[in-house]
């Protein structure tokens, strides 16, 4: 008989090549797991470091870090950051959280392409960003690469800021022809800046806030204007005015941005973007009547802001901007600055609010309670009285070609439009009632 039939074992060749098979899977396995591992932690250190970055500094986006590093999408975030009174605090829905295109993160929050890697295993091209698709630590593993910090935000002006004041036809619209119950008289109010110098602050819209404007305001008459100041701190305050007018007047510098910023004042942030050298204007302030009928006092303390600071992204329904040059004045521009031929100076103008409610020294928007009178006729709204129409005057030896801005809010790219001009009535009783009759006799004082 014949026993159980047994199998033969396999070849040697055979079973060594078996052995060795099972040897690489088991080792592309364990492998597998260790660089999934690896390349999650990599890509959690770079999306560490893109908050990191994105806590520090901001780019085209124009999200500002909060003190948790969590950087919003734009400074009107904050009502106290914005000096226009009719802009919502908005962010913009569409974007990522902290999002700018730059700013410390790329496609998705703190990733890049994939789940904490970008593009080649939780690497990036630069240094802690990708640039806009993933990031890492760099080129490699290391905390810092090559690629550079961040992308460089949009500043402005640019060329197309700016127009040879020659090539603007005279536009300069004649004022109402008016009637025997107007008042035609002026009255000039001769003051200096500020010996203070300059601050950031604005104390109509943002008042007790340390840098509320975003850009530098300059001022002359009160010497004690500043974001912190009361109605009884300006009453209190001194004068560059010779006649004694205690009134508040300011608005946003002009800079020569072909030289570097000489210093940062106080509360002034690099990351606003305004650059360059601040020039000092020679000015005239003067009151003027109106065409149609008389003017009344103005009340102690009212505030008027004239034009927009967000005139650029708000539309141009409260802007007020007028340009022009020496000996060019029939010529304005009022969305670009003017180029003037012969070093002749540059010229910003400002008309204020004509008329008043009656009522009210300042309103909830810090418009309402103002408004211009008729271009054509001269009248004021029904409901509102004539009151001396603040004009000014700020002439500037700016450098040639566009080498030149005013200040403004960094998301408003320095555009001319942007221009505004502020102002609080501190004058006493008996110097108003001078003004008044002044302008009401015909005269010019």
């Amino acid at each position: 008989m014949t026993g159980p039939k047994r199998h033969k074992r396999p070849p040697n060749q055979f079973r060594r090549r078996s052995l060795i098979i099972m040897a690489v899977v088991t080792t592309m396995v364990v492998a597998l797991g260790v660089g999934t591992a690896s390349a999650g932690m990599r890509g959690d250190r770079g999306g560490q470091q893109s908050w990191k970055w994105a806590g520090q500094k901001w780019g085209h986006g124009h999200g500002k870090p909060t003190q948790s590093g969590n950087p919003q999408a734009s400074s009107t975030a904050d009502p106290a950051n914005s000096e226009d009174p009719d802009e919502s605090a908005s962010a913009d829905p569409s974007a990522t959280e902290g999002q700018g295109n730059g700013d410390g993160q790329g496609n998705g929050d703190g990733q890049g392409n994939g789940d904490g890697q970008g593009n080649g295993d939780g690497q990036g091209n630069g240094d802690g960003q990708g640039n806009g698709n993933g990031q890492g630590d760099g080129n490699g593993e290391g905390e810092e690469g090559d690629g550079g910090e961040e992308a460089e935000p949009a500043r402005g002006p640019v060329a197309s800021d700016f127009i040879d004041i020659r090539q603007v036809r005279p536009n300069q619209q004649a004022a109402p022809r008016g009637n025997r119950n107007g008042s035609r008289g002026s009255f000039r109010v001769n003051c200096s800046i500020n010996p203070n110098g300059f601050n950031s602050d604005n104390v109509i819209v943002a008042p007790g806030v340390d840098n509320g404007a975003h850009h530098l305001h300059e001022y002359a008459g009160n010497t004690t204007t500043s974001g912190k100041s009361t109605d009884e701190s300006l009453a209190a305050g001194g004068t560059t005015c010779t006649n004694g007018d205690k009134s508040t007047y300011y608005w946003p510098v002009v800079r020569d941005i072909t030289k570097d910023t000489p210093q940062r004042f106080t509360n002034e942030l690099e990351e606003d973007l305004n650059e360059g050298a601040p020039l000092t204007p020679k000015f005239t302030i003067q009151y003027k009547g109106n065409p149609t009928q008389k003017v009344v006092a103005m009340p102690k303390f009212l505030r008027i802001i004239t034009g927009d600071a967000k005139a650029f992204t708000n539309g141009g329904g409260n802007a007020n901007a007028h340009f022009t040059c020496s000996g060019f004045t029939n010529r304005i521009t009022t969305d670009k600055y003017p180029l003037c031929p012969g070093g002749r100076g540059m010229q910003r103008t400002f008309a204020f609010q004509n008329c008043w409610d009656g009522v009210n020294a300042d309103s909830a928007n810090h418009r309402s309670h103002v408004a211009f009178s008729d271009p054509r006729t001269g009248a004021c709204p029904a409901g509102f009285k004539a009151i001396p129409q603040l004009t000014m005057t700020l002439t500037y030896n700016v450098p040639a070609g566009p080498n030149f801005a005013v200040d403004g809010f960094p998301e408003q790219l320095h555009k001319p439009i942007n221009d505004h001009d502020d102002f609080i009535n501190v004058m006493d009783e008996g110097l108003m009632n001078r003004v008044v009759q002044c302008i009401n006799t015909g005269r010019r004082c």
